[in-house]
């Protein structure tokens, strides 16, 4: 008799882990497809207003293809996305890049002038 009861207790405890095992996969399945939605919707936007996505804490950038196909691996959770990712368009981000650069430029020629003008002695590298 003990070892009837036994067996079925097992039995119950087994088909319970097993629910809670289904139950578990299920949440994790619907939280995956959420995510999932989410980027879609986000590349999607990017698409629309044709632009980029820029990742600051990386510095990195991202077309809505690579974002898809990348950005899912590291940041679970629509909202966590949102607060990290910033819709940039990347021309305008090179062409002040490239005005920043050259205006660098033309201070370290008019530092070099200035020093040949005073003769003093200009460091090479």
């Amino acid at each position: 008799m003990a070892g009837n009861y036994r067996r079925e207790r097992k039995h119950d405890d087994i088909e319970a882990q097993q629910r809670e095992q289904d139950l578990a996969y299920r949440r994790k399945h619907e939280e995956d497809k959420y995510i999932r939605e989410s980027y879609l919707r986000i590349a999607e936007e990017a698409r629309a207003q044709g632009v980029w996505l820029y990742d600051p804490a990386d510095r990195s950038w991202y077309n809505p293809n690579e974002f898809i196909a990348t950005f899912k691996w590291y940041i679970a959770g629509h909202e966590k996305v949102m607060e990290r990712i910033q819709f940039k368009d990347p021309k305008l981000t090179l062409e002040k890049a490239h005005k920043a650069l050259w205006e660098f430029a033309e201070r370290i020629i008019n530092y070099e002038r200035e020093a040949r003008e005073t003769k003093q002695p200009v460091k090479k590298a």
